[in-house]
């Protein structure tokens, strides 16, 4: 049997304080909203299977099943998926998040209350306020992870862009941002979550990351954006601010510096980083054949530099 049997009958594990059919990862809709169609008492077992069906849809992909090694190979450390509130945030705008605990925090039981979680980390940082901050930090010995995804959040938001350019939906479909969120979460429970803020639309390192995992992913399925009438795109996104389509090729994402100093461009240094800190699951990213592969272009372009530099010293 594989290690993860994504046609297992299992499904959801009924008690939701354990793992699901993929290794370390807990789902649990306690407090799901939706579907409005659904009485109340369903609502929690739609979202489960809902999620679920999205989890399997992500490790139908070369990049999914990495992602997935990864998550597993962090240890002891737990992921809840759970849903996000939706209160402040209406169709046009969805988010998602993913949230490092304590580790001091073990307890995911579905129905403790992040706000206890949160009084409980402000007592032991002696009152500090900046909470939120610190908490999604997990710079040290990694943190258990509750990732809050509500799939329907970005149907309505894909809904709304029906009949009209879908320019601005890159990286929106539901699997792309709940994969998007499951690499925040792998790299909080490796204790390597460390938000650089960076002078680019990514806004800082980790979500360059995120987006650069998740582009890869949609790459790998090989999904358009349709810009016009008549042209369609790769459904490549550039942005953390919003879901903009990044026009360009990877030669245009990772260019060659005429002289090989690649370290004076910005997204070298953070593919590098990404490389360094997880050099298993980028290892295995880089011989995913697809159009828009980063992380394959920063291994060829290191070669490059290898050769180059054997050449100079032969000379």
């Amino acid at each position: 049997m594989a290690l993860y049997d994504w046609t297992a009958p299992q499904g959801i594990n009924p008690d939701r304080n354990q793992p699901s059919e993929f290794h370390g990862v807990l789902i649990d809709g306690t407090g799901a909203t939706r579907p409005l169609s659904t009485s109340v008492v369903a609502r929690d077992r739609v979202y489960e299977a809902r999620i679920v069906s999205l989890l399997r849809q992500i490790y139908g992909t070369q990049t999914g099943r990495a992602l997935f090694r990864e998550i597993e190979g962090c240890g002891w450390r737990t992921m809840a998926i759970r849903p996000r509130a939706e209160v402040s945030f209406p169709a046009l705008d969805p988010n998602a998040d993913s949230t490092g605990f304590s580790p001091n925090h073990i307890d995911l039981s579905p129905r403790k209350k992040v706000k206890e979680d949160r009084d409980d980390v402000r007592q032991l940082l002696n009152g500090n306020d900046d909470v939120d901050r610190i908490i999604r930090s997990g710079v040290g010995g990694g943190y258990d992870v509750e990732v809050h995804f509500t799939p329907g959040q970005f149907v309505d938001f894909l809904t709304a862009h029906k009949g009209r350019l879908a320019v601005d939906t890159a990286g929106a479909q539901p699997d792309e941002i709940l994969l998007h969120e499951l690499v925040h979460g792998a790299r909080q429970k490796r204790g390597l979550f460390n938000q650089v803020e960076l002078d680019s639309d990514f806004d800082d390192s980790e979500e360059f990351i995120a987006i650069l995992v998740a582009n890869i992913y949609a790459s790998e399925t090989h999904r358009k954006i349709r810009v016009s009438e008549k042209e369609a795109v790769p459904d490549i996104r550039t942005s953390h601010h919003g879901f903009a389509v990044y026009r360009a090729t990877e030669e245009a994402f990772l260019p060659e510096a005429a002289d090989l100093n690649f370290e004076i461009d910005e997204n070298f240094r953070l593919v590098s980083r990404f490389v360094d800190e997880q050099p298993e699951f980028a290892n295995t990213l880089r011989t995913i054949n697809c159009p828009f592969n980063p992380v394959r272009r920063y291994f060829e372009l290191l070669e490059k530099r290898r050769n180059v530099e054997t050449q100079r010293l032969s000379s």
